[in-house]
């Protein structure tokens, strides 16, 4: 494919380019070139056992007087739809 009579049909390379010639580098791109608009969700477990973090209303097991608010504690991410047209 580097021949001069494929160059026609030959996609462009967009990223990553021919520079990125390790892992460190590839890593590095995707650290620049990456993110999420997304919150964690469901990291901290909600519960009243022994692995729990949080009780059902958001209290920490472990700290007298802590509360998580915050949808890391939420078992499930919460989604909206809109119904109008």
């Amino acid at each position: 494919m580097g021949r001069s009579a494929w160059q026609r049909y030959r996609p462009q390379v967009l990223t990553p380019g021919p520079e990125i010639t390790s892992d460190a580098g590839t890593e590095a791109l995707v650290r620049r070139a990456t993110g999420t608009p997304y919150h964690p969700s469901g990291t901290c477990r909600m519960g009243v056992d022994a692995e729990a973090v949080v009780d059902g209303e958001g209290r920490v097991n472990a700290v007298r007087d802590l509360r998580v608010v915050a949808a890391s504690i939420t078992p499930k991410v919460i989604t909206a739809t809109s119904t109008r047209r």
